[in-house]
């Protein structure tokens, strides 16, 4: 059911002169539909038009339909490979994505430890014949056989008041505070953003009558 991102290969090593720049998160990262047009590549052209005199590397590292579960690793991958400034893009999937508070993606809130050791035996073969084999047992719901998209979370609402709540946000502080350590220890510059939500009716529901923004 995962959307697999278009393959993409970096030097090991930073060409002399240039400013490597990670965009890491999810589909609003990553850019899907059409990440030729999304954050990285119109990143990188800002700043190509605006510093004519620098090279920029700007490498897409995001990814659709995950999270903080996913990025963390991805950017200890990414500290591995060089770079100078991280643009770190998340937050919009920690309660319906995977280990969130619903049930799109298979076991909810779980105990950090528990998330993180079930990734890491799945980045082994054994960890991945395992999965092949649950997966050929298991018999899924024919509208989740396959991607479709934010339909698919329609049915899937969850109250602010839920107590699987308490756990995303613990989760999360914890995968932010480690990819925020990780980035510091190898001394490069981070940017932090999540999703920006316009709720007109909400600001209507309490008399606002100015700029949405």
């Amino acid at each position: 059911m995962a959307r697999v991102p278009q393959a993409l290969s970096i030097a090991r090593d930073k060409p002399a002169g240039t400013i490597r720049i990670y965009v890491l998160g999810e589909s609003a990262a990553y850019g899907d539909p059409q990440p030729r047009y999304g954050l990285a590549r119109v990143l990188e052209a800002m700043l190509a038009l605006r510093h004519p005199g620098m090279r920029f590397e700007v490498v897409n590292a995001a990814m659709t339909a995950i999270n903080s579960h996913a990025v963390l690793p991805i950017a200890q991958d990414c500290g591995r490979a060089g770079g100078d400034i991280w643009v770190v893009y998340i937050g919009n999937n920690e309660v319906v994505g995977s280990f969130g508070a619903s049930g799109v993606f298979g076991s909810q809130a779980l105990p950090l430890p528990l998330i993180r050791a079930s990734l890491a035996l799945k980045t082994t073969r054994t960890g991945q014949c395992l999965e092949r084999v649950i997966e050929a047992t298991r018999r899924r719901p024919a509208d989740q056989s396959e991607w479709g998209g934010m339909e698919m979370f329609l049915g899937q609402k969850v109250r602010a008041d839920s107590p699987a709540m308490e756990a995303v946000y613990r989760n999360f502080q914890r995968n932010l505070a480690d990819i925020l350590r990780t980035g510091g220890k190898r001394e490069v510059g981070i940017v932090l953003s999540t999703i920006k939500a316009k709720m007109r009716h909400k600001l209507d529901e309490i008399g606002y009558e100015g700029p949405e923004d």
